[in-house]
């Protein structure tokens, strides 16, 4: 990327540009959500306008990263991978790109005004584009291993809600299977499947898979958040119901053990995949919870096969000094 004609005035560039990252972004939104509505299709509302905005700070920050490393994009390696991974999950493709390409350009032209310069727009554009080219070509790897491996598949895929179980309050467990029959089902622990709900305004949604790799169908848990709208309709799902599950996706997972796995409330997701398909590799599992009733997990099916598992509820967490409070209160195992 050195190499590339752009990368200097990007690098002499970004101390300009760096500080309006995030009023290039809040600019751009607004803008592609007016000129392209279909795009809010793979957008959370609730990110886009939370405070603070998660999503818009994410590209702001991703902008940023990209024009600090132009000359030494290795050192992006990872957050192209995680990026590429939801891009994958809410079916990004290729064509999307010009009209991101598009609005981001003219709200760069936007803020910074008579500061870019002919010169200065073309090798952002560029960079641009180089960007969205390197985001297309890792995607399309992801596609192609999503679809090749055993019970794989491309696109939104079609499955039938064959079980729902409440396991707390506000928590509860759905399980898949595809309507073709097709499986065992193959993916890394860790990762999340994306529920694309069939109701209106219901926007795709990542939750991470708990069942183990291999089964016949993948399940996820799903916490009710107030006022959340793909959430409580997750939760107002039958048996028999039929919703859109694109491949598993992700890089978040379990290496080499032996491994501590830590979590807190519905942290707990990946743990019980990593627990019930590479029990050899966890040494110990700890969960801070406000209580055994609000574990989605305690108790279910028999005891997990690790050398240790603790609950600690939230109160004993805050009560205790943390360097001490597991030896002060009864350890609880938890199962699946």
């Amino acid at each position: 990327m050195s190499g590339c004609p752009f990368a200097a005035i990007i690098k002499a560039t970004t101390p300009a540009v760096g500080p309006k990252a995030r009023d290039i972004v809040d600019s751009f939104y607004p803008r592609m959500f007016k000129n392209n509505p279909e795009t809010k299709a793979f957008f959370n509302p609730a990110n886009q306008f939370a405070d603070p905005p998660v999503q818009r700070m994410a590209l702001t920050n991703a902008i940023v990263a990209y024009a600090t490393n132009i000359e030494e994009l290795g050192n992006l390696g990872d957050a192209v991978s995680i990026i590429a991974h939801k891009h994958a999950a809410l079916q990004v493709a290729p064509e999307h790109y010009p009209i991101v390409h598009k609005n981001l350009m003219e709200s760069i032209g936007e803020v910074l005004g008579d500061v870019v310069t002919p010169e200065i727009g073309a090798a952002w554009s560029d960079a641009v584009l180089a960007l969205a080219q390197i985001l297309i070509d890792t995607e399309a790897g992801l596609y192609k291993m999503a679809a090749e491996r055993t019970g794989g598949w491309s696109g939104v895929k079609d499955f039938r809600v064959s079980r729902k179980r409440n396991v707390t309050e506000d928590c509860v467990e759905l399980t898949f299977e595809a309507v073709d029959g097709k499986g065992p089902i193959d993916f890394t622990a860790g990762q999340f499947l994306t529920i694309h709900l069939k109701q209106e305004g219901a926007t795709p949604r990542h939750y991470t898979v708990t069942s183990s790799p291999g089964q016949d169908f993948l399940q996820c848990c799903i916490k009710k958040i107030p006022g959340g709208f793909v959430s409580n309709a997750a939760h107002a799902l039958k048996e028999r119901d039929i919703v859109g599950l694109t491949p598993p996706f992700g890089t978040f997972g379990l290496k080499a053990g032996p491994a501590v796995l830590i979590s807190a409330g519905i942290g707990v997701t990946p743990m019980k995949t990593f627990l019930s398909s590479v029990p050899e590799n966890v040494k110990l599992a700890v969960h801070i919870d406000k209580s055994e009733a609000t574990h989605p997990f305690i108790g279910r099916n028999g005891s997990l096969r690790c050398r240790d598992q603790v609950l600690l509820h939230r109160a004993v967490w805050k009560a205790h000094d943390r360097r001490t409070c597991g030896r002060h209160v009864e350890a609880v195992p938890f199962g699946v």
